[in-house]
């Protein structure tokens, strides 16, 4: 946990209303009196001059470029972050030193920053799956604890201090891109416990937000802030990403062409059952599918794919809807693999576990899995990736999803899904 204690500038020596002005005295011996205030207050001025103060309530702002004005002090718990008690109180030096993390991206280009408490994702993922629920755990969704730096001043101190300790920034070890509600978050808890020391960001916020400025070098920035450890040293990263960040596939690898990543992806029907969970594909209670919350206003490659299939998106229903939405994510997969030079892979949720474990984090992602990581990785698979409790058992379910399925699921997976489907399974080859 972080929190500022504030220093105060000394006002002792100021004159208030309240006190005696002083008489004036032939006295000789009053002189060494006026010379020691003369003094103090002279040391109060070389001293407080300089000083720029952080907010005083709410989320901290520190404004200034030079991180030596960065003077309020910060108490870092040394669980978090998994980091030994830093000598620094400086909160931009936190930043520089990798103990403060970046959690928010503001449009502004203001970084939201806190300690993140990345033992508890690793001890146990499927209880904080999400980056939410590491942001929570770890105290940050308290503004109490959280510093405001514009994004700019954090980087420049960052490799200036990097620098300064002759620290070679590191790539992230893989990135995931997936389809959603297709293991996505099984494999990201899976590279969590592959090895002690993964750090693993499961659809973090800061990062859509850069994607959304359109500057390669702002997610850069962003990703390698997120990156560093305590320290400064790298970290070994993996980021998963939102399932709409594959449609800006091609912007977040050519800011990173040398990453290895992955698309998890399942099949149709599976999927679009997940996304409808009522009976035969229906919502529960009537409600829109997240597939198709953006049906009175879709993406142009939505538009685009109904065009291409000679639908009528203005008459789509949310099964018609829903299965265009996840086409344009798996097209979008399949081009940028074709590219990729086989930095791309396409995985199929079937086998997920086993093709991690014994494929692609020890050969794609390049990271061994000794035999405690393999036997985590087995433990992590046979409970609910987003139990958000310990010990719920998994139950395997892509029968009874198809069983399940209504027409309208089965007609629009067919139309909009079943082609890109049989593509990846032949790239994924």
């Amino acid at each position: 946990m972080i929190r500022p204690t504030k220093e105060k500038p000394n006002t002792s020596l100021n004159s208030t209303p309240h006190r005696t002005r002083m008489k004036k005295s032939n006295n000789s011996s009053t002189l060494p009196y006026f010379v020691g205030v003369v003094f103090a207050l002279m040391l109060i001025l070389v001293y407080i001059s300089p000083l720029k103060f952080l907010a005083p309530s709410g989320s901290k702002t520190a404004t200034h470029s030079n991180p030596n004005t960065y003077t309020s002090k910060v108490k870092v718990n040394p669980q978090n972050n998994n980091s030994r008690e830093p000598t620094t109180r400086d909160p931009l030096s936190l930043v520089a030193s990798g103990h403060l993390n970046l959690i928010k991206l503001s449009g502004s280009g203001t970084g939201t920053f806190c300690a993140l408490n990345f033992d508890k994702h690793t001890q146990d993922p499927s209880t904080y799956p999400m980056f939410r629920d590491l942001v929570k755990v770890s105290k940050c969704d308290s503004s109490s604890n959280t510093y405001n730096i514009p994004l700019d001043d954090a980087v420049r101190a960052a490799r200036d201090y990097d620098k300064e300790h002759s620290i070679s920034s590191s790539l992230p070890r893989g990135f995931v891109f997936h389809e959603s509600r297709c293991g996505s978050t099984l494999a990201a808890n899976s590279l969590a416990v592959a090895a002690d020391d993964h750090r693993v960001y499961s659809e973090s916020a800061p990062v859509p937000t850069a994607v959304r400025t359109g500057k390669v070098n702002t997610i850069r920035d962003v990703i390698y802030l997120m990156s560093r450890g305590p320290g400064g040293e790298a970290a070994k990263t993996f980021f998963k990403f939102q399932s709409i960040m594959s449609l800006s596939m091609d912007l977040i690898l050519k800011a990173f062409p040398q990453v290895p990543w992955i698309f998890v992806y399942r099949e149709p029907v599976q999927v679009m059952m997940s996304h409808l969970k009522g009976a035969g594909g229906g919502t529960r209670g009537g409600g829109t599918p997240n597939c198709a919350k953006a049906k009175s206003n879709p993406n142009s490659e939505v538009v685009e794919i109904f065009k291409r299939h000679r639908q009528n998106i203005k008459r789509a229903t949310n099964e018609m809807f829903c299965a265009a939405h996840l086409s344009t994510l798996c097209e979008s997969a399949v081009k940028n693999a074709r590219h990729s030079g086989g930095l791309g892979r396409l995985v199929n949720y079937e086998g997920l576990v086993e093709s991690l474990k014994t494929d692609i984090i020890p050969s794609h992602f390049n990271v061994p899995v000794a035999s405690k990581g393999a036997k985590r990785i087995d433990e992590v698979g046979g409970v609910y990736s987003k139990a958000r409790k310990p010990g719920t058992e998994w139950v395997e379910d892509s029968k009874k999803k198809e069983e399940q399925a209504s027409e309208q699921v089965v007609e629009a997976s067919d139309i909009f899904l079943k082609q890109v489907y049989i593509d990846m399974l032949k790239k994924g080859q």
